[in-house]
């Protein structure tokens, strides 16, 4: 089976998805990637790896980015979706400190076929794609931090009204 963008799949839990961008010498750089697609007969052949991709090594495909360019730069970037059951995907799970829900993974691409109408956003598209997706991931981890912090300052200042010692709460102490 080969996931295509035509397929109507509701969101059910019964496919698990990864966002393969980072690259054992690309990270925050997404221009610097070296994976990349060279066009071939109805798709790509996908080469290269990635780096700390979270879900990679039980997902069943990866939004990849690829470099369809040589020539490298912001404008030779796309996005694949690559089907992790294809010859030649190699996920290797990470050991990491934390978060055990879910598993880290170095990928490795050896001319792993990608068809045609997995292409996402279109041929050299890709950057502005990853871009927009990073600003809206920062922002909601950004959100996501300052509500845990306000939670754990209520949290606090509950503890130290109710909290007693030597007489009175703890709040009202020096």
């Amino acid at each position: 089976y080969t996931l295509s963008l035509h397929d109507a799949l509701p969101i059910s839990g019964e496919r698990i998805a990864a966002l393969g961008i980072t690259e054992p010498d690309a990270g925050s750089d997404v221009a610097a990637i070296r994976t990349h697609a060279r066009r071939t007969d109805g798709g790509y052949l996908v080469n290269g790896s990635k780096m700390f991709i979270t879900n990679g090594v039980r997902a069943d495909f990866v939004v990849t980015a690829v470099r369809t360019r040589p020539e490298g730069g912001h404008d030779g970037i796309s996005l694949l979706i690559v089907d992790t059951d294809q010859p030649g995907y190699r996920a290797s799970k990470l050991d990491k400190l934390g978060w055990h829900a879910s598993d880290t993974a170095l990928i490795a691409l050896d001319d792993v076929f990608v068809p045609d109408e997995n292409l996402l956003g279109g041929e050299h598209a890709g950057f502005g794609l990853i871009m927009r997706n990073f600003q809206w991931e920062r922002l909601v981890l950004s959100l996501q931090a300052l509500g845990t912090m306000d939670e754990a300052l209520q949290m606090t200042l509950a503890y130290a009204k109710d909290r007693v010692a030597f007489g009175r709460p703890i709040g009202r102490h020096q």
